[in-house]
């Protein structure tokens, strides 16, 4: 399953299901993903640990990672709760 969503000046404007044709791939656990929404881990430090994965074009995140806080969380709950 792919999950995937755009970012318009630092706010989530739309997300997509199944098969995405998108400049930037994340990948993260799903346990990882988890700390990121209790608060325990940000995507940044994430990203520097290596526990998130990209492939792609860089820009696409660096703009989620300077999102707005409650960007990244609102589209990972989506994912946690889409994944089941």
């Amino acid at each position: 399953m792919a999950f995937a969503w755009e970012l318009t000046d630092g706010k989530k404007t739309q997300h997509r299901l199944g098969d995405v044709d998108a400049p930037s791939t994340l990948s993260i656990t799903r346990k990882d993903a988890e700390a990121v929404l209790a608060g325990e881990l940000s995507l940044a430090v994430a990203f520097m640990q290596g526990k998130c994965k990209v492939v792609g074009e860089m820009e696409p995140v660096l703009d989620l990672l300077a999102a707005p806080g409650d960007v990244v969380p609102t589209a990972l709950r989506s994912l946690v709760e889409l994944a089941g």
